[in-house]
């Protein structure tokens, strides 16, 4: 797994609505390995790898989706004493946020405290002392993320953030650059606008591309929070690519679900299965879109999901690619 590319994309990171930068970063890193690469209007990217003829009629469109950006805050006022108030955007989890490094789309940075005005509420600290200070620095609407950052760990984990979208838009890019020519015609979608405005870039990237004809079936390159608990354990580190199930949202087709774990056994590739209760997936909104497509997903486990350091395994993303990789080789 290249590292340098996770940092990439990392570095790119903005909250959901604001991805244009690593939208463009994608497009250009994906173009060399597609026959044609696109921006749609919501801001996602749409990638066509042609497939080639040896499958003849048997030929099935599939289409394989990793959601861009990342959780994070909007400026939404500002306190006599130079705090910036934030409302958060696209968390599953902000318990952890008070003390974080944040940096603003216009360059300014600061840490999160409570904002002792607004009970359960946080704000911005920075610099500033004054109201026209803080307004000097960050403007109304204006978004922040978690500071990106990535470093490896001494057993071999990479810790950073945000690594839970990085890592999974990394693993398709991977996977595309690995498949020089796929059977199966392949659509690629790296998707705008996941959380908390209901997978809008998903749903709407696939819904377009019936225009060609229908998709036979739609994975989510994503991730999943690794749950350790006495009751149970999920999405687990180190234990392989985790293929999902079920979650809060949607039951995933069984044939694809128990295709890719075939797929993955005859490829020597290490899989886990994933059955969640979170309401995060952009399953529900590919498989609306135009008279419905099969969904089913491949996620890289991510331990302290959603906060402001996540810890993620190369070995999973490798697997994850891996598996995506031979999906678009062979389909499923």
């Amino acid at each position: 797994m290249d590292i340098e590319l996770i940092r990439k994309l990392t570095e790119a990171a903005a909250i959901p609505g604001r991805e244009r930068a690593e939208a463009e970063l994608i497009a250009e890193l994906i173009k060399p390995y597609a026959d044609k690469v696109k921006i749609d209007r919501l801001g996602s990217v749409i990638a066509r790898l042609r497939g080639s003829s040896a499958a003849g009629d048997d030929a099935k469109r599939i289409a394989l989706e990793a959601p861009m950006g990342s959780p994070g805050f909007l400026a939404n006022d500002y306190r006599e004493n130079g705090r910036i108030c934030l409302v958060p955007v696209g968390f599953a989890e902000t318990g952890a946020a008070v003390g974080a490094h944040v940096v603003f789309g216009g360059g300014a940075e600061g840490v999160i405290v409570s904002d002792e005005d607004n009970p359960g509420g946080f704000a911005a600290e920075t610099g500033a002392s004054t109201i026209d200070g803080a307004k000097e620095l960050v403007g109304i609407g204006e978004w922040a993320v978690y500071k990106p950052h990535l470093s490896e760990t001494r057993d071999g984990c990479l810790i950073g953030r945000p690594l839970s979208s990085a890592a999974a838009c990394a693993a398709l890019i991977t996977a595309a650059m690995r498949v020089s020519e796929p059977v199966n015609d392949v659509w690629l979608v790296f998707a705008s606008q996941k959380t908390p405005f209901g997978s809008r870039g998903a749903g709407a990237a696939l819904y377009s591309l019936g225009e060609d004809g229908d998709v036979d079936f739609a994975l989510e390159i994503g991730s999943c929070p690794e749950v350790r608990s006495k009751k149970r354990t999920a999405g687990v580190l180190g234990e392989g690519a985790a293929i999902r199930i079920t979650d809060g949202r949607v039951v995933c087709d069984p044939e694809i679900s128990s295709g890719l774990e075939a797929l993955a056994a005859d490829s020597g590739i290490k899989t886990q299965r994933y059955m969640g209760t979170e309401r995060m997936s952009d399953a529900l909104a590919m498989g609306r879109a135009g008279y419905g497509v099969r969904t089913g997903g491949i996620l890289v486990p991510v331990r302290s999901h959603h906060r402001p350091a996540e810890i993620v395994s190369p070995a999973d993303i490798e697997a994850v690619t891996a598996l995506a990789a031979e999906v678009m080789r062979r389909g499923v």
